[in-house]
């Protein structure tokens, strides 16, 4: 099983990947500004953590937890959002 320590490194790993994510979304300007606001407060959020993630109390730790965790929930809305090509022209040839 792996070390604590190896499992907060995958966690915070994750954790920038998914707030870099974030970062794009909410500059994405074809989505609503709901969505666009929450994925820049999560931005906002990572980047207040960032000088103390690895070396963190407790409460930095669950802090980061509850944003993963936050984010991971959130990808979703993202998705169901429907999206469609601007040109449909060729929406009846199949796939390259």
């Amino acid at each position: 099983m792996a070390s604590d320590e190896a499992k907060n490194e995958a966690h915070v790993m994750v954790l920038g990947d998914l707030s870099a994510i974030c970062h794009k979304l909410a500059g994405n300007s074809n989505l609503p500004k709901m969505l666009r606001d929450q994925a820049g407060a999560f931005v906002e959020e990572f980047n207040s953590l960032v000088p103390y993630l690895g070396h963190g109390d407790a409460r930095v730790h669950f802090q980061a937890e509850s944003l993963l965790i936050r984010i991971t929930r959130f990808l979703p809305e993202i998705l169901e959002r429907e999206v469609w090509p601007a040109d449909l022209s060729h929406a009846d040839e199949p796939l390259p």
